[in-house]
């Protein structure tokens, strides 16, 4: 329930509800009141190398990040030194773009947050740094391809007449 009104980019609101938590991450719910009480820029996000607990809350763009897989609204992503993070793609904002492909090279803006699997079992349970986009233009692909090394190509057909395959 949005309590009658739609919360839009740049919009200064006032937001009574129950604070809670969910694995790890403070979150508003059981809402009771929404007011907006004015308008702002929209501040530019950081472009930083690593998430933590100081981009936690605010918006950044991460990069040249390698695109590993997706699990519906969680993709698996590494930096180009192999650090893995979490790109939370929510179903509320209905993501239109493509899904990348394996390896595929991405430069991602959002709000830094974490993440804790297991956290009511396990105290001492995985924590996940990940970015959440809020709409899918904060997804922007670059034209490379993260570099694989091969220890083995075979070609064929062997012997190659007009076409070879790798």
């Amino acid at each position: 329930d949005n309590l009658g009104y739609t919360v839009n980019e740049g919009d200064v609101i006032s937001v009574t509800g129950e604070v809670a938590q969910f694995n790890g991450k403070s979150q508003i719910g059981f809402l009771t009141d929404i007011t907006m009480v004015g308008t702002d820029v929209v501040p530019a996000p950081t472009v930083v190398t690593e998430l933590g607990e100081s981009t936690e809350g605010e918006l950044v763009t991460f990069n040249d990040l390698i695109f590993l897989s997706e699990n519906g609204e969680t993709w698996d992503v590494e930096t180009q030194s192999g650090r893995p993070y979490e790109l939370r793609v929510d179903g509320d904002i209905n993501y239109s773009g493509r899904i990348p492909n394996a390896n595929e090279v991405i430069n991602v803006t959002g709000i830094g947050s974490q993440f804790y699997s297991n956290v009511l079992t396990d105290p001492d349970c995985n924590k996940f740094y990940q970015i959440t986009i809020r709409k899918t233009e904060d997804i922007q692909f670059t034209s490379s391809i993260a570099s694989t090394s091969l220890d083995r190509i075979e070609i064929y057909p062997n012997p190659a007449v007009n076409t070879i395959t790798i």
